[in-house]
């Protein structure tokens, strides 16, 4: 019998103790809260009037906004994408006319090239990584485990599975994310990833989708991806 995403997930904990558990019903609540408060103090904004003897503090972007990811590892905008997609895990995402499985590749303006492969099913975990190969060397960013400890024995060894869900692999990174954000609106600075960073995957992603449905590579206008 065919196990859900949900079934799965709920299996898998129950091997896994160690697993913490997230509570998202208090987090929706949180954000919630967070859009009413915002939206109860947009409107009816009163001016106060500055006294010329008052110099009001000037605030300045010390960096220009980073771009995302893949663009600071190869350091050269995309420039064109070419996807390619498959059904072979579960037969019945073919049935609403999506994929399981894909490979993507961006050309860069300085001619790099950029290979990302994905699939819905990792059965180790939460597998992402990024890795830099070039003519001096390789540079990688690995899977951080679940905990660090190790068993060895003369049977081989045992170590901590990866984390299995992308809230229990990227927490750490959504506190940093709302600590930058919080330290800029307090210093009255840009936060340092801005509306670019998020539009450059954004048009990366559409014109993958394009390709995989079209069958041919898509170009990006100069600065789209920027």
């Amino acid at each position: 019998m065919k196990q859900t995403p949900l079934q799965r997930r709920a299996e898998h904990r129950n091997r896994n103790k160690t697993m913490v558990d997230m509570n998202l019903v208090s987090l929706i609540d949180v954000f919630t809260i967070l859009i009413f408060f915002l939206l109860s103090n947009t409107g009816a904004v009163e001016t106060l009037a500055s006294p010329r003897a008052v110099k009001l503090p000037e605030s300045a972007a010390e960096k220009a906004p980073r771009e995302t990811v893949l663009v600071v590892v190869t350091g050269s905008e995309v420039v064109e994408v070419f996807a390619r997609g498959a059904v072979r895990i579960d037969p019945r995402w073919s049935e609403i006319g999506d994929i399981d499985t894909a490979v993507v590749t961006l050309v860069h303006a300085n001619g790099c090239l950029t290979a990302i492969d994905n699939s819905r099913r990792a059965a180790y975990g939460y597998d992402q990584r990024v890795e830099a190969f070039g003519s001096e060397g390789m540079a990688a960013s690995e899977n951080p485990p679940a905990h660090t400890g190790v068993m060895l024995t003369a049977a081989g060894g045992r170590r901590s599975p990866l984390p299995y869900f992308f809230l229990e692999r990227y927490m750490a990174s959504y506190e940093l994310e709302w600590e930058a954000f919080i330290d800029a609106l307090r210093r009255g600075v840009a936060p340092p990833v801005g509306a670019r960073d998020a539009r450059a995957p954004l048009v990366i992603g559409l014109a993958a989708w394009q390709s995989l449905r079209e069958g041919h590579p898509v170009a990006l206008a100069v600065g789209a991806s920027r």
